[in-house]
């Protein structure tokens, strides 16, 4: 970055945004207390989530009438590699299908006929089309790309499968897939981990080792990735992290309270 400055953007419904997610050139998703939210830069206009969704089924040319989420604030969005459509909320997940009717995944019966639950936190697609799902129960899913079927449950609070060094506590806040294919995974006080399809191993990503009590440090609500491979994480309390996975370089921006025009509003993000 040439210029390190941060931009405020015009106010939306809400002042709680918990997603971000670039959906074409000029317009970006926002997950909200308040539901799905689509910002349009050129126009610099904010639909609400109905008229979001209808945006969303003639961008995917669906046949069907998505409107039936209209009434249910969603939690996570994915476009999957088939263009088939991953929704979220705090009651279940849902697939919506190019021509087939809405599935609702927490009704499949799975190998260990456990129930799959609801409030998703966020959705993503790995290099072979699975998808990842994480919940605020701590919890991660990952499917099939037809979503029939659940190839692997993590949990922390079993020991066959929790996520290696995994502590135990928190939820799973926020999933995001690298350009390198490695899946990375932040949760509440846990803090930050990387999942490398190549050896199916987590590993955990210190974002402060002076600090490591610090709650701020490992309270991770987003994350996203850069076009250098770097990874942005924003943690609650702890401002914004920058982390470079090749030099293991970490880079952080905190608020600065006397020039807040051009730096972080606040440390508490939740969403990047």
């Amino acid at each position: 970055m040439k210029e390190k400055k941060f931009y405020h953007y015009p106010k939306i419904e809400t002042n709680t945004v918990f997603r971000i997610k670039k959906w074409t050139e000029n317009e970006v998703f926002f997950i909200t207390e308040k539901g799905l939210m689509l910002y349009d830069s050129k126009t610099d206009s904010i639909l609400n989530q109905d008229k979001a969704l209808e945006k969303i089924s003639k961008d995917l040319s669906f046949t069907k009438d998505i409107s039936s989420f209209s009434y249910k604030p969603i939690t996570a969005l994915m476009v999957d590699n088939q263009r088939n459509l991953w929704v979220g909320t705090k009651s279940a997940l849902y697939l919506v299908e190019q021509t087939k009717a809405f599935k609702n995944l927490q009704l499949i019966n799975t190998a260990d006929n456990k129930p799959l639950g609801g409030d998703v936190s966020s959705i993503v697609t790995d290099k072979e089309g699975n998808v990842w799902v994480g919940y605020f129960d701590a919890v991660i899913d990952v499917f099939d790309k037809t979503g029939s079927t659940r190839i692997k449950r993590y949990t922390c609070y079993s020991e066959t499968n929790k996520i290696n060094n995994y502590p135990g506590i928190g939820s799973i806040q926020a999933l995001h897939e690298a350009k390198d294919g490695k899946i990375w995974i932040g949760s509440f006080i846990g803090g930050l981990y990387q999942y490398d399809p190549s050896t199916t191993l987590f590993t955990y990503i210190p974002l402060d080792q002076r600090d490591v009590n610090h709650l701020g440090k490992h309270d991770v609500r987003g994350i996203s990735s850069d076009s250098h491979g770097n990874i942005w994480v924003a943690l609650h309390g702890g401002g914004l992290s920058c982390y470079n996975p090749n030099t293991k370089e970490i880079t952080r921006y905190r608020a600065d309270y006397a020039n807040w025009q051009t730096s972080l509003q606040e440390n508490w993000l939740i969403s990047v």
